[in-house]
C-alpha cells in the first residue's frame, strides 16, 4: 500500500460550546456557533486516501454536534484514524458507546486541574466531578470490551493558575486509566490577562520558575514510577526549521470550508508574543464549497507558503550536515534560516513551547 501524502487533517465539527474557559483563544467564534454540514464533510472525505488520520478539533466542543458519530464512521471508511479533543462533560456513558461503536480511535480530555475548585475556576461552567465520572465511564467501556483500542488522552494546560497542581494530575491519569498525559503551555494568547498567566519564558532566577520546574520533576518522577506516558513542553524558546504541526504534512479545516495551514492562521488577527501584542493576518487559501482541495494546494499562495517551509528544512539539513563534519566554528559563515511566512513569525509552535 502506497503511504499516504498527509499526516493529519485537522476538520472543525463545530464553532459552538458549552463552556466558558479562561484562556480560551476562540471565545468569538462561540457567539455565532455552527455546525459543519455532512455535505461538505462527504465532499471532504473524498480526500481523504491522501491523509492518515482526522482530528475532529476546532474552536468549539466536538460533541456539541449531533451527528459526531455519523463523521466518525465516514471517516473510518476511508480507512483513516480519527480522534478528538473535548471538555469531557458531554462524555457520558452513552454517547461513549455511541462514539466506541462508530470506531473512534482515541479521545484527549482537556482537564486543567487535580481539584475542582482549581479546575472549575478555569473551565468556567463545568463540574469537575462529572467530567471525572465521565473518565471513569471509558475505563469501565475499555475493561468491559476488553478492548484498549481506544486511547485516552488527558491534556493540562499549564497556567499560574493550576500548575502546581501537575504532581497530583499524574495520580488522576492514573487512576481512571489513560494511556498518556500531555502538560501543554498556554500557547496560543490573545489577551494581556492570558499572557501574565503563563508560566514559560521565565527567567531562571525567578521563584516562580523554580516552583513550576520542581513540581514538573516531580510530575515526571511520578510518571515514571506509575509507567504513565508523559509529556511536558519545553518551557524556554528555540526557534525550529519546523513547527511540530508541519504544515508539510496537515492542513486546517474550518466549520465553513475553509482551508488553512493550521487552526491560528485560519482565526487569529492578532496574538501576544514575548509579552507584545502582534498584529497577525488571518490565512486561508480558499474555500471548498467553491474549488476542489488539490486546486486549494496548488494555489499560487499556498504553494509558496509551503516553500517557505520546505528551503528552511533544507538549510537545517545542510547546517547539521556541516556542523557534523566541520564542528560548530564551521558554521559561522552559513546562511542563517529564511524567514517564515508572516503568521509564523510570532507562533510560539514554531519556538518549541
Amino acid at each position: 500500500m502506497r503511504p499516504r501524502k498527509f499526516r493529519l487533517f485537522q476538520i472543525e465539527p463545530t464553532t459552538r460550546c458549552n463552556l466558558h474557559c479562561v484562556m480560551c483563544p476562540w471565545k468569538d467564534s462561540h457567539h455565532h456557533g455552527r455546525d459543519i454540514d455532512l455535505d461538505l464533510y462527504r465532499i471532504l472525505s473524498g480526500d481523504f486516501r491522501h491523509v492518515e488520520e482526522v482530528d475532529l478539533t476546532g474552536s468549539g466542543e466536538p460533541l456539541m454536534h449531533a451527528n459526531l458519530d455519523q463523521i466518525i464512521r465516514i471517516t473510518k471508511e476511508e480507512g483513516c484514524r480519527v480522534g478528538f479533543s473535548t471538555n469531557g462533560l458531554l462524555c457520558d456513558a452513552s454517547r461513549i458507546e455511541q462514539l466506541l461503536a462508530a470506531g473512534l480511535d482515541w479521545v484527549a480530555f482537556s482537564v486543567d486541574g487535580a481539584t475542582a475548585r482549581t479546575y472549575e475556576k478555569i473551565r468556567i461552567g463545568s463540574s469537575f466531578d462529572k467530567v471525572i465520572d465521565n473518565l471513569e465511564h471509558i475505563r469501565k467501556a475499555r475493561e468491559e470490551r476488553n478492548d484498549r483500542r481506544l486511547s485516552l488522552m488527558i491534556f493540562f494546560v499549564m497556567m499560574k493558575e493550576n500548575y502546581f497542581e501537575l504532581p497530583e494530575m499524574v495520580d488522576l491519569a492514573v487512576g481512571v486509566g489513560a494511556d498518556f498525559l500531555v502538560a501543554k503551555n498556554l500557547d496560543v494568547i490573545v489577551s494581556s490577562a492570558n499572557d501574565n498567566s503563563r508560566v514559560f519564558g521565565l527567567t531562571g532566577g525567578d521563584e516562580l520558575a523554580n516552583d513550576v520546574s520542581l513540581a514538573i520533576q516531580k510530575a515526571k518522577q511520578k510518571a515514571a514510577k506509575s509507567g504513565l506516558n508523559f509529556r511536558v513542553y519545553e518551557l524556554t524558546s528555540t526557534e525550529n526549521a519546523m513547527c511540530e504541526q508541519n504544515p508539510l504534512k496537515t492542513l486546517f479545516v474550518t466549520v465553513d470550508g475553509f482551508v488553512s495551514p493550521c487552526i491560528s492562521l485560519a482565526y487569529m488577527n492578532h496574538r501576544y508574543f514575548d509579552g507584545k501584542k502582534i498584529e497577525t493576518p488571518v490565512c486561508r487559501f480558499g474555500n471548498l464549497s467553491s474549488h476542489s482541495l488539490q486546486e486549494i494546494l496548488d494555489s499560487t499562495d499556498y504553494v509558496e507558503f509551503r516553500r517557505l517551509f520546505e528551503r528552511r528544512l533544507k538549510t537545517d539539513s545542510f547546517r547539521s550536515i556541516q556542523s557534523l563534519l566541520l564542528g560548530s566554528t564551521g558554521l559561522s559563515g552559513l546562511r542563517g534560516l529564511q524567514e517564515p511566512p508572516i503568521g509564523c513569525r510570532t507562533c510560539y509552535y514554531l519556538y518549541g513551547i
